[in-house]
């Protein structure tokens, strides 16, 4: 297998650990060439609670209380992260993939 598959053995269970990359098209392909060659019990995803949020309720932003942001002294932090997803959207659409 690919240099980002590793097995391990705990408690006689196998685990395969797949590292990805969030805009790469060969990551999800190798990710469904192991689950359809393992066909495992079980696959967990790992994501940071921001991407959980954001796959959960990907229209939030369309929400957000933009004068709480600003008294919470976030506005760089909302603007960095607003330029990043834009980029990560782009570069996933240039790479003919999807973002996350």
């Amino acid at each position: 297998m690919e240099d980002n598959v590793v097995r391990l053995d705990y408690r006689g269970k196998e685990i395969i650990l797949v590292g990805t990359a969030h805009v790469s098209k060969q990551s999800a392909e190798l990710i469904k060439k192991v689950i359809d060659e393992e066909r495992p019990d079980s696959v967990c995803i790992e994501l940071d609670d921001g991407r959980y949020q954001n796959i959960q309720n990907p229209k939030a932003w369309e929400k957000m209380d933009v004068v709480q942001v600003v008294k919470a002294k976030k506005v760089g932090f909302l603007l960095a992260n607003l330029v990043l997803s834009s980029y990560q959207k782009r570069l996933a659409k240039r790479l003919n993939t999807i973002a996350g």
